[in-house]
């Protein structure tokens, strides 16, 4: 009688135990379909939240994890797809894909290394798998082993990469670094040829004929790149290539082609971007030179000196913004009061900026008598004012607190 009690006894525990665990199953089911569609439909963050609930219901199960990974990489938060993919991986070490997401994070957190610890490990899997070889080429390319990346970039092709335009491209970049800039060329043509409409391709096309000196097909590609940027929504790994256009077609607008009104105008853009990125920092810093070793002789420096007051004030380097205006009002003779109003607009900024309040004043005073209509100083002044008599209260504030 008693093992009779123990057996019901047992089987009511199970019961008690596995329905609760069906109704977990079933709800992570449920959650991990939802979050598919989600992601389907470019929802990161709903996503990302029903895919952290499946997490919870089945931990167990590397599923969510690893779909939870996934939705992170296509959110761009490169950091955090790389820790769930682990765990992913933590429960299941021979899953091809949560290792290919480890990889491709670990390209856009500028890892190549793991990246390439990662694609070994699924190239072992897979050794004939083109993803695998591409981003295992990607990853070579980055640590500049471009034997190897060549060598692989080409097997990707050779297994049916689809993407024939950037692998072309990626194989134009890797024989450029060999030197064979005949080969290098023809890989090219046949990336725009393949992809004409991928903006990466534009890009790296672009720089190649920076480099080679070819600036007029450089600017058409650049351009082209630009404009694709604007018009396709991309993945946030893109914004890297983005920013490489805008920075080489400044760069041959400067260098090459010496049109520094146009190159000024990108490097606005690129600083109000990236403000302090060291490389737009130096690409301004060559605009000055520019200017100050040509004077005003050129078509186009008289505006190009305004956007560099501007590239600076966005940088937050008031000191170079106020040194590079007050030349070009002391020795430019500028008479075009469209031109003068928005110099003097960013010098009292900077001025504004460094807290030199009364002289900042002064110089949207200089500026009304050119500009009486010209709304932007009337609301920098009255910025101007707000915070000087703000700094005077807290000043006399302090003296009357002090001992």
């Amino acid at each position: 009688m008693k093992r009779h009690w123990f057996v019901y006894i047992v089987v009511a525990v199970v019961f008690v135990v596995s329905v609760p665990l069906s109704i977990r199953t079933y709800l992570s089911e449920v959650y991990l379909k939802s979050g598919a569609d989600a992601l389907g439909a470019r929802q990161y963050h709903n996503a990302e939240a029903l895919f952290a609930r499946a997490v919870k219901l089945a931990p167990h199960d590397y599923r969510p994890q690893y779909y939870l990974a996934n939705a992170r990489l296509a959110a761009g938060r490169f950091q955090e797809a790389v820790e769930a993919s682990q765990k992913a991986l933590q429960l299941n070490p021979n899953q091809i894909p949560a290792l290919m997401i480890v990889a491709r994070a670990s390209l856009a957190l500028d890892r190549p290394e793991q990246a390439k610890q990662y694609l070994e490990m699924a190239l072992e899997l897979a050794p004939q798998r083109a993803d695998v070889l591409f981003y295992l080429a990607a990853s070579e390319s980055q640590l500049g082993e471009w034997r190897q990346a060549h060598a692989h970039f080409e097997a990707a092709l050779e297994n049916g990469w689809e993407g024939k335009g950037e692998l072309f491209s990626n194989l134009g970049v890797v024989s450029s670094k060999l030197g064979e800039m005949h080969e290098a060329r023809q890989y090219f043509k046949n990336a725009l040829e393949e992809e004409p409409d991928n903006p990466v391709v534009n890009v790296q096309a672009g720089m190649f004929f920076y480099e080679i000196g070819q600036h007029e097909q450089s600017v058409q590609c650049l351009q082209e790149a630009i404009r694709l940027f604007s018009e396709k929504e991309m993945p946030p790994q893109a914004d890297v290539h983005m920013v490489k256009a805008y920075y080489f077609l400044a760069k041959t607008y400067l260098e090459a082609l010496e049109e520094p009104y146009k190159s000024s105008a990108i490097i606005v853009d690129l600083s109000r971007k990236l403000p302090q990125d060291p490389a737009v920092r130096v690409l301004t810093d060559d605009l000055f030179t520019y200017l100050t070793q040509h004077a005003f002789s050129r078509e186009g420096v008289s505006a190009a000196w305004y956007h560099l007051g501007a590239a600076f004030n966005l940088q937050q380097r008031y000191d170079e913004a106020e040194k590079s205006l007050t030349i070009f009002l002391q020795e430019s003779g500028e008479s075009n009061a469209n031109i003068l109003r928005l110099v003097y607009l960013e010098l009292a900024r900077a001025l504004f900026k460094k807290t030199d309040y009364d002289r900042a004043i002064g110089v949207i005073d200089t500026a009304k008598t050119i500009a009486p209509d010209f709304s932007p100083l009337d609301k920098l002044r009255t910025m101007i004012l707000t915070e000087k008599m703000a700094s005077e209260r807290a000043e006399a504030g302090g003296r009357v607190g002090s001992p």
